[in-house]
């Protein structure tokens, strides 16, 4: 590696560890006259103690060094105030970073002209800016409930504030302070949740930050879930995770009264199953579209708290996957598996991070450690004042000897090692300050501190500021020696009035005794300029719907979604999760095949399989294909005999003057999708046309819909071309279950009659548009509807065939397209 890059350059190298700089240091040792090691760090910014880095790593390898030292000593993206501010402020004490080997050097001003771009009355602003409470509170979350609230109070008055101007990058112009110049910096994500929701109640949103992978967040567990359940759609446990998931919006009482109803399980089932259908065709995103939109899970998941972060995860997880599915061609079990191995690297990709919403013109809410880097307006910090750890130590302390060697004492005895405590807390106390520093020069034109005096302020990252390294020193002292003297509050609020007092142009203040919660909402309206006018609607009166999707099981009142494939419509009263365990013994057949229409949309796929062919299927072993998709829709393999079987049978079977064991590949088209425009169609009046021969003149709006459907298959065979439609409705045990005058009950109370005549309309229109010469009476064979479980071959049990009458085609066929202007058939 020397060899190869004989200069290194590390950014961010205070945020190293002892190994890491172990590492740097032998391929570049300081003695090589041959490379370069250049280490780019601000020890003021070492704030990821919690994640390994250790500024004393930084430290060593600064005192190990054999070269030059560079500081950056301009200051060019913040305003004179705030840097005069934060010189004033860690200039104002020793070793105001505790440490004698991290200095604080004087930041200069590197561009005069941002001096004018906060204004209060017409004259620059202060850069730092504290409000003090001045009670002495021993009660931290009363404290902490103060300092959000007055943090409130502060950005409600500045934006109501018109004496406030700021400078807009865009406009060049000064106009008030809005929203999102505003950012809230707190130490802890639950922080951000309770200021969140205490902006909420005056009127204010906000929106929080976060550097979070999306593949760590609960929406990617959410995603796995509804993945797991969507791949196995018969699996009662998996399904019962996705119902807790959020996906539906089912409450505990919902789910517990549910448990026992079928129909509420047999209605999930169908959704899953059909789900995974939709996944299967069109892809991953499709159905997540499907999920959320036409299962309304975007509106459960918009009442749910922080709805805004819940469905941008959603959405930028679904890209993801959907990016991932097309650009490595993965099948829907391999999606899951990536998606999994994802979610567990949870990779450093910037694409993988959470997506911030759009609307920036929102106050920012975000923790310390993730606004590092990151540069706002105005900010606030209201929680410096709290301090990290106690003051007495641990049986475990850790500390840094004077070679910036970390070192762990365990001491479990009552009475530990006063230095070697007083060490620790001062470490952690430095660590504290080096956040507080971080926190305050985020801000590029002000930085407001609300102040709290508590017990253990003075062990805070202001309180370090503030106090010093040796009144800290010697606290302790008296900490560690069993005196019990509280810190005097009034010492915080002396040093930063005398502070004040001495820069003033840069440093403002203001006390309280005591604070008032603000209850009224902001008036927004008033505090930012250039609202927009909204001018009067001057639109048409009345806005006609537009068109509308109608398939067979949509106006059959089954819910279907109409861009799918209508398969069996009518839900059989239980699944086979359901059957009892002495049905589920019972020797296997077609009958004892599981029910369902899980099991009806695995029967179709196996008459559209690829490998599948009428004309070869008494020669060919169809147990692979039986068994491929048995493991698709999780059946087991050992129904693939029973199958093979059924589809013999099938291909076999007398079917009218349609001999099906002959038909070729060419002679047929599988899965035949239609688009043809319509009016507003009702099933009672089709119903009356087919059944009643109804001649009657129907009235007509001029609402023009599409009709759309899926003909499970067209075949060509004599000259004539039949409809073919796979049924998997179980009539029940026995042949006989299946003779005509079954098949006739199950026809019309399920309304197939209105679906053979809806598609030998849309067969019509398609044959018509095709052959100059068509004659219905001549050329079409009839409609033959296939209960595969009743088919033998050799036999027409299990058949139902019909030839509608032309006029009744044709009286349909008016009313549906009598204001139809095209046709579009796939």
């Amino acid at each position: 590696m020397r060899k190869r890059y004989s200069v290194a350059l590390v950014d961010e190298f205070q945020d190293t560890d002892p190994i890491q700089y172990e590492i740097f240091s032998k391929i570049y040792p300081a003695t090589s006259v041959d490379t370069s090691l250049l280490m780019i760090g601000d020890p003021k910014q070492a704030i990821y103690t919690f994640r390994g880095a250790d500024v004393y790593a930084y430290l060593k390898a600064k005192d190990d060094l054999q070269g030059e030292v560079y500081t950056l000593q301009d200051n060019y993206r913040s305003s004179e105030g705030l840097i005069e501010g934060v010189n004033a402020l860690f200039g104002f004490s020793d070793d105001p970073f505790l440490d004698e080997q991290i200095g604080y050097n004087r930041s200069g001003v590197g561009l005069d002209h941002l001096k004018r771009q906060y204004l209060v009355n017409g004259d620059p602003a202060p850069g730092i800016h504290f409000t003090v409470y001045e009670p002495l509170q021993t009660n931290k979350d009363d404290l902490r409930t103060y300092s959000v609230n007055q943090s409130i109070r502060e950005i409600c008055e500045m934006l109501e504030d018109k004496s406030l101007q700021i400078y807009d990058e865009d406009s060049k112009e000064m106009r008030r302070v809005e929203p999102g110049d505003i950012a809230i910096l707190v130490s802890k994500n639950r922080d951000a949740e309770k200021v969140k929701r205490e902006l909420k109640k005056v009127g204010l949103s906000a929106v929080t930050y976060s550097r979070e992978k999306v593949l760590e967040s609960f929406e990617a567990t959410r995603i796995k879930l509804l993945m797991e359940s969507i791949l196995d759609p018969m699996n009662s446990s998996k399904a019962g995770n996705l119902l807790v998931s959020g996906f539906f919006g089912f409450d505990g009482d919902h789910l517990y009264g549910s448990k026992d109803d079928d129909g509420f399980i047999t209605q999930l089932f169908e959704l899953l199953n059909e789900l995974n259908e939709i996944w299967f065709k069109q892809g991953f995103y499709a159905m997540m579209r499907h999920l959320l939109f036409e299962q309304e899970s975007l509106h459960h998941f918009s009442t749910q708290p922080d709805s805004e972060r819940v469905l941008t995860n959603l959405f930028h997880l679904s890209d993801i996957c959907a990016k991932a599915e097309q650009e490595d061609a993965l099948a829907m079990n391999e999606l899951y598996h990536w998606f999994v191995d994802e979610m567990k690297r949870a990779e450093d990709d910037d694409e993988k991070t959470q997506l911030l919403e759009s609307d920036q013109k929102l106050i920012k809410i975000l923790t310390v450690h993730t606004s590092k880097g990151l540069e706002f307006p105005i900010v606030f910090c209201p929680f410096l004042w709290e301090g990290s750890r106690k003051e007495k130590g641990d049986e475990f302390n850790e500390y840094h000897d004077d070679n910036n060697r970390l070192k762990i004492n365990v001491d479990f005895r009552k009475e530990a090692n006063a230095d070697v405590v007083k060490k620790s807390i001062l470490e952690s106390v430095s660590e504290e300050v080096r956040k507080a520093y971080v926190a305050i020069t985020r801000a590029k034109y002000q930085c407001r501190i609300v102040w709290g005096s508590h017990t253990e302020s003075h062990i805070s990252g202001m309180g370090g500021v503030m106090l010093g390294k040796k009144f800290l020193e010697e606290e302790l002292d008296n900490k560690l020696g069993d005196n019990d003297k509280q810190v005097e509050p009034t010492i915080f609020i002396d040093k930063i009035t005398a502070l004040q007092a001495k820069y003033s142009d840069y440093v403002s203040l203001n006390k309280i005794s005591e604070y008032q919660k603000r209850t009224e909402s902001v008036k927004l309206s008033d505090a930012v300029e250039n609202v927009p006018a909204f001018q009067p609607y001057s639109g048409p009166e009345e806005i006609h719907p537009g068109r509308r999707l109608d398939s067979f099981s949509s106006l059959n009142s089954h819910g279907g979604d109409a861009s799918q494939p209508d398969y069996d419509q009518t839900l059989d009263n239980y699944v086979s999760f359901l059957e009892s365990s002495s049905e589920q013994k019972r020797v296997q057949n077609i009958f004892t095949f599981p029910k369902g229409a899980t099991a009806g949309t695995a029967i179709h796929k196996l008459f559209e399989h690829e490998d599948f062919e009428f004309a070869t299927a008494h020669q060919t072993n169809l147990v692979p294909i039986a068994e491929e998709v048995l493991e698709q829709y999780n059946f087991g393999k050992e129904w693939a005999g029973v199958l093979q079987k059924m589809m013999r049978d099938v291909t076999g079977a007398k079917i009218g003057d349609l001999d099906l064991s002959s038909v070729e590949r060419s002679d047929e088209i599988r899965e035949m999708e239609f688009h043809f425009p319509s009016s507003d169609p009702d099933l009672s009046e089709i119903i009356s046309i087919i059944r009643k021969n109804a001649s009657t003149d129907i009235s007509k709006n001029n609402i023009q819909n599409y009709l759309t459907g899926f003909i499970d298959l067209t075949v060509r065979q004599n000259g004539k071309y039949y409809i073919l439609d796979y049924k998997s409705n179980y009539l029940g045990d026995q042949i006989e279950d299946y003779q005509p005058d079954k098949l006739k009950e199950e026809i019309e109370s399920a309304n197939y009659d209105m679906q053979y005549h809806i598609y030998t309309v849309a067969l019509k229109k398609y044959l018509t548009a095709r052959i100059p010469d068509f004659d219905y009476d001549r050329d079409f064979g009839g409609v033959a509807y296939l209960f595969v479980r009743g088919m033998r071959a050799g036999v027409e049990n299990g058949v139902w065939s019909v030839k509608p009458k032309k006029e009744v085609i044709d009286r349909l066929e008016k009313y549906l397209t009598s204001s139809a202007k095209s046709l579009e058939v796939k």
